[in-house]
């Protein structure tokens, strides 16, 4: 390799209105303007690290995509981009590669000796760290094991951490928002393997290295990003060197910066401290007895109605006996964790409260961080979730700053109008849940409260700010901090693929689909769950270690809907 391979990058765009620092009303002038410039550079390959826009609504990120997009088009650059966090904040990935016409999954593209790495998972943004879905890792996994030379990673959000110090976003805030939730795993995974060179994300709105057991981790400045301009946008964009030896980044704009370092050369690695693991690449989960920690859905798995489904008490006295944690995780919220608690001991289920989450306490949990006691709140929903609500200080109000919609035992169509005029008249729209039915022994005889949230969205005529239940990851979350174990070491199990198989998705755990529910073989397993057994006796006896079963093959149309 004699030449050095040059790339041009531009990060964090941010076009739409002024937020924080972001600069986002003048960023569509000053992208046409860098793409110009770029027009004169040699380098025939240009890498958009994502965050092209700032978010409004759906319509109007569109519309701001579509200005980004326009002014791409008038590049002759072969260009590729990558999601940032805002991009699929209220557009889909889809909406993405439809707008931008251009693909947005993750790819591997092979330039001269070099792989590079596109990783474009749709990140989502917590304080506490970015969430990425658990079927990119293995992507990411699976690539990095088949690579033969020298490869480059591009993401939006940095895998190098390093300290936040003086940063304008993260300074004073979660510094792990500026990064992902497992880090540590994700590191392993890249640094445990030769062939990576070198990373090189957005996100963070500065120009950064950390160098971690040889490889440069390289975060470049915001196209419209002012903290460090200020008054005017950074207007930044880099030339990205890749060479036989070394790596050179060199960003343009009003905050230069330039740095040149080493490759680190193929089986050499820094020393450890006594007792430290090897950087080494950690896999997916390959089989149930991996398993150290289980988040158990209810309805469907443990019970039907008021039916104990066989095997139930069985499985969670045997996995408590081996140490296994276990939280029981339900969307319904119809009762209180401690009505629950009490129902699964009534049946003879050892779980304590401390060991049930329920779509309930997420949604009290998530009201509490955002909104101080004395706001103004109207509930929608069982009397359990009305006092959950009004004890943690939210004030009744037909005027409500809130609308919060759970589950009901009968239809009011008073208090859905109110709850909907509310919606119509500015107020925040939150839903404990969006489960369509609750299971019961004899067939889905009762809307759970999926019906009553679209139905007030609908007269209201806006969407809900944020569903808490399954599978949001938000819920997820809560049960990983119960258990005490990282993501990778839990698997969900549940009977329904749109919200357990969907939250194990969010979270980045492995899955198991039991077929004790709401699925069966014959509807198309989307999301796919990792492994699927027929009730939970057999999922027992692969969790003690025999043989367990794939996910079948989808062919056929669903026959159910998702709970």
């Amino acid at each position: 390799m004699t030449e050095a391979l040059e790339l041009l990058l531009i990060s964090d765009v941010h076009h739409g209105p002024s937020f924080e620092a972001k600069a986002g009303p003048q960023a569509l002038t000053v992208l046409k303007a860098v793409l110009q410039q770029l027009e004169r550079e040699p380098a025939t390959l240009l890498i958009d690290l994502g965050d092209r826009i700032n978010n409004v609504s759906p319509e109007l990120d569109e519309k701001y995509m579509a200005e980004v997009a326009a002014a791409f088009n008038t590049s002759s650059k072969e260009r590729h981009h990558v999601l940032g966090n805002h991009d699929v904040k209220l557009l889909s990935p889809t909406d993405n590669a439809r707008i931008l016409r251009s693909p947005m999954g993750n790819r591997a593209l092979r330039r001269r000796e070099w792989t590079l790495i596109l990783w474009s998972p749709p990140p989502t943004y917590r304080n506490d760290g970015c969430i990425v879905p658990r079927e990119d890792i293995s992507w990411l996994s699976r690539t990095l094991e088949e690579l033969e030379g020298p490869a480059a990673l591009f993401t939006h959000v940095p895998l190098g951490g390093g300290s936040m110090r003086g940063n304008y976003y993260f300074e004073g805030q979660p510094a792990a928002g500026a990064t992902y939730q497992d880090l540590a795993g994700l590191q392993e995974l890249l640094l445990g393997n030769d062939h990576l060179k070198v990373a090189v994300a957005g996100h963070v709105h500065w120009n950064s290295v950390n160098v971690i057991d040889g490889v440069p981790f390289l975060t470049v400045q915001s196209l419209s990003e002012l903290a460090t301009t200020a008054p005017s946008p950074a207007g930044a964009w880099a030339r990205l060197k890749l060479g036989a030896t070394t790596v050179n980044l060199d960003v343009q704009g009003r905050d230069r910066f330039q740095v040149t370092l080493p490759l680190r050369e193929t089986g050499r690695h820094w020393l450890r401290r006594p007792g430290m693991p090897p950087w080494h690449q950690r896999k997916p989960m390959a089989s149930p007895a991996e398993a150290k920690g289980v988040i158990l859905d209810l309805d469907g798995v443990i019970y039907r109605g008021e039916e104990l489904l066989p095997d139930a008490v069985e499985f969670v006295t045997e996995l408590k006996s081996r140490g296994i944690g276990i939280v029981a995780v339900s969307n319904h919220s119809g009762a209180s964790t401690t009505d629950l608690a009490a129902r699964l001991r009534r049946m003879g289920v050892p779980l304590e409260e401390r060991e049930v989450v329920s779509s309930i306490d997420a949604t009290l949990a998530y009201l509490q961080e955002r909104y101080t006691p004395g706001t103004t709140a109207l509930v929608l929903g069982s009397a359990a979730l009305e006092a959950a609500i009004r004890g943690a200080g939210f004030t009744a109000s037909s005027d409500p700053a809130l609308v919060v919609v759970g589950y009901q035992e009968q239809r009011d169509e008073h208090q859905l109008a109110a709850a909907a005029a509310a919606v119509a008249g500015g107020a925040v729209l939150i839903g404990t849940n969006a489960d369509t039915w609750l299971p019961s022994s004899n067939g889905r005889r009762r809307p759970e409260t999926g019906p009553y949230l679209t139905m007030v969205a609908a007269m209201g005529g806006r969407q809900p700010f944020a569903v808490l239940g399954k599978p949001n990851q938000y819920i997820g979350l809560m049960a990983l901090q119960r258990l005490g174990c990282s993501a990778d070491q839990v698997m969900v199990v549940g009977d329904t693929l749109a919200t357990d198989i969907g939250l194990a998705k969010s979270i980045g755990s492995a899955s198991a689909l039991v077929l004790t529910g709401n699925t069966r073989t014959t509807d198309v397993l989307v999301p796919r769950p990792d492994f699927v057994f027929t009730d939970l006796a057999e999922l027992l006896a692969a969790m003690a270690g025999a043989p367990g079963v794939s996910a079948p093959a989808a062919s056929t149309p669903p026959t159910s809907q998702g709970d």
